[in-house]
């Protein structure tokens, strides 16, 4: 394993995109869900922490397999989360944006960037990488959609604001 140029534009390209809600956050209320199960949000971190290391450690076999259809298929994945952000900051900035479909794909913002880490372990022929982003996609992927379920089924998703405190 050694540094991966491309590795750490990758993971460059997807997290500066999320620091956008740092620096843009929502105009209207934001539902904070009940914290998933345990297990999930370990599964996320030990994906995150994982997904991020071994892509930028990737060396040369990452740069060798994104020359092809795996390279085109993460540059999609990376185009597409960049599509699902500009459509947040282009019509309103509404919390709903945030975890609105995307045609078929229905939590996008986070469904993209796990494809585009399990798209970089096929690439780079990692098993090591693979396990952590199927990690990733088991956490991310079932925090978010219970992010997603509470959220459309909040009866003040709609009139909270975001500094606001929830209900008894």
């Amino acid at each position: 394993m050694s540094f991966s140029v491309l590795g750490a534009l990758l993971v460059l390209s997807l997290l500066a995109a999320d620091l956008l809600l740092v620096a843009f956050p929502p105009r209207d209320a934001v539902v904070r869900p009940a914290s998933g199960p345990w297990w999930l949000t370990a599964l996320e971190r030990v994906g995150q922490v994982g997904s991020i290391g071994l892509t930028v450690m990737a060396g040369p076999a990452l740069a060798r397999g994104l020359v092809g259809p795996w390279g085109w298929a993460v540059a999609a994945c990376v185009a597409l989360d960049l599509v699902c952000w500009g459509r947040y900051l282009t019509r309103g900035r509404t919390a709903r944006l945030l975890l609105a479909p995307l045609g078929p794909v229905q939590i996008p913002l986070a469904t993209f960037p796990v494809l585009a880490f399990l798209g970089a372990a096929a690439a780079a022929g990692s098993f090591a990488l693979g396990l952590a982003g199927l990690a990733l996609a088991i956490g991310h992927l079932g925090s978010t959609g219970l992010a997603e379920r509470q959220a459309r089924h909040s009866p003040d998703a709609e009139t909270r604001s975001p500094g606001a405190a929830s209900p008894p």
